[in-house]
């Protein structure tokens, strides 16, 4: 991709491929061969940008461009006065291979520079790779190259490098191109598709910020929060907390699993981990308003409650994410015993690790749609949301529910295996229509935003 521009511009204005490097760099990557020979107003901007990148203040500028690396001559370095062998750049400058190694190294390994210029000033003219690789080590050659193409990626608005430690590929996503920017609140600006990408090493990242995955919310929303968050430390404390009092007999429950659906060891009391309540025909995914608050005091205090509300949710659902992918070790053991007992083939025993991955993704959704709740104004749309977001929570919990089921029992294993694919299959089909429903009321602009900072 980006051989090809530089070739095309190469053959566009007839130079070698490092002045047309030069010149896409000094545009930021922003030309083609093709826009450049439709428009002449650009091909003229063209042609003067590549002049002030490929000239030098002896000789004429057009023949510049045409010269090739001449062999090593013997005469004085204009710059450390010895006399050695010089290496000659396209402009005619020569200069030491010693002095040339320490320019190239001070410019490429303490200065990052994406495109190192001929040393003697004001001469503009750009060093290609290949001068470079002929004068310095294969690592500084290598950081040269390297630099040249980190240019190319990070001026690219349809280009982004994969954020995962230690993965060097670059992820293309054309849609993305005309993008806001990522720490945008303006409302025309929220309502913008957010871009989820994957990469081959696996990560999957939002393509505008490049923070993990976060649909529903936009990148402006994931901001805030994350600041508002950060802000409330103290506060979040005690609610992430992972021990609770069972709200019937006061024993104390630990929370060991990422379902949240508990059930007291001594009273056998159903609850909802999250808000305490009773767990059959409770609702907790909806905040209820504090309407009668009149005092400053009141209003802060009904204030600090709604965003306790959400927050609580958002943490629950992201330390139900570490629970549920902690299981993938008693899945695998699960998996050898079910194929152990059942003579069930591998294949058909991978139901666990593809529900466990179903499991996962939904929880991420729902993580991020408490966020995206907390910065909405009550209206159509919103309540939608909600339901929406309701449906797909219990969903989650009761195929959560049924991964944590003991599958010792042979007789049992057929029954839990097709109930584990059932509800797999419906979370899937609850998280698309809340994505799909949500993504196309943001594009029309249904929500309406409560942006408190």
């Amino acid at each position: 991709m980006r051989q090809s521009a530089i070739e095309g511009v190469a053959g566009v204005f007839g130079v070698s491929e490092a002045a047309a490097t030069a010149l896409l760099i000094g545009s930021r990557w922003s030309l083609s061969a093709e826009e450049v020979m439709q428009n002449d107003a650009l091909f003229e901007k063209a042609a003067n940008l590549l002049l002030s990148v490929s000239t030098h203040s002896t000789q004429p500028p057009i023949s510049v461009v045409h010269l090739v690396h001449t062999a090593s001559i013997e005469a004085e370095c204009p710059i450390c006065a010895d006399k050695e062998f010089l290496e000659t750049l396209e402009c005619g400058h020569a200069v030491c291979a010693a002095c040339w190694k320490s320019y190239l190294s001070l410019k490429i390994l303490d200065e990052g520079a994406a495109l190192v210029s001929c040393p003697m000033a004001p001469c503009n003219v750009a060093v290609s790779p290949a001068f470079v690789a002929n004068l310095v080590n294969n690592a500084t050659a290598a950081k040269y190259s390297a630099l040249q193409l980190n240019s190319f990626v990070n001026d690219s608005p349809s280009l982004v490098f994969c954020p995962a430690p230690d993965c060097q590929n670059a992820i293309s996503c054309p849609a993305a191109a005309k993008l806001p920017p990522p720490s945008s609140i303006l409302p025309a600006h929220l309502n913008s598709i957010i871009p989820t990408v994957s990469c081959s090493c696996g990560h999957s990242f939002c393509f505008s910020c490049s923070l993990p995955a976060h649909q529903p919310a936009p990148c402006g929303l994931i901001k805030l929060w994350l600041t508002k968050c950060a802000d409330d430390s103290e506060t979040a404390n005690w609610i992430c907390a992972n021990t609770k009092d069972c709200p019937k007999c006061s024993s104390a429950i630990e929370k060991n699993g990422g379902c949240n659906h508990m059930t007291c060891r001594k009273c056998r009391h159903e609850f909802c981990w999250i808000c305490s309540a009773d767990w059959r025909g409770h609702n907790c995914s909806t905040y209820e308003p504090n309407t009668k608050a009149t005092t400053d005091q009141e209003r802060s205090r009904a204030s600090l409650e709604r965003y306790l509300h959400y927050f609580n949710r958002y943490a629950n659902h992201d330390q139900s994410m570490k629970l549920d992918a902690a299981l993938s070790e008693k899945i695998a053991l699960k998996i050898v015993e079910i194929q152990e007992k059942c003579e069930m083939s591998w294949i058909e025993a991978q139901f666990m690790t593809e529900a466990k991955e179903v499991l996962l993704a939904s929880r991420r959704v729902l993580k991020w749609t408490y966020c995206f709740a907390f910065y909405l104004q009550k209206n159509n749309a919103c309540i939608l949301f909600e339901t929406n977001q309701e449906d797909l929570e219990k969903a989650v919990e009761s195929l959560s529910g049924l991964l944590e089921r003991d599958f010792s029992d042979v007789a049992q294993i057929a029954s839990l295996r097709a109930q584990v694919l059932d509800k797999a299959v419906y979370v899937s089909h609850r998280r698309d229509t809340l994505l799909n429903t949500t993504l196309g009321d943001l594009k029309e602009g249904k929500f309406d935003w409560v942006i408190a900072k």
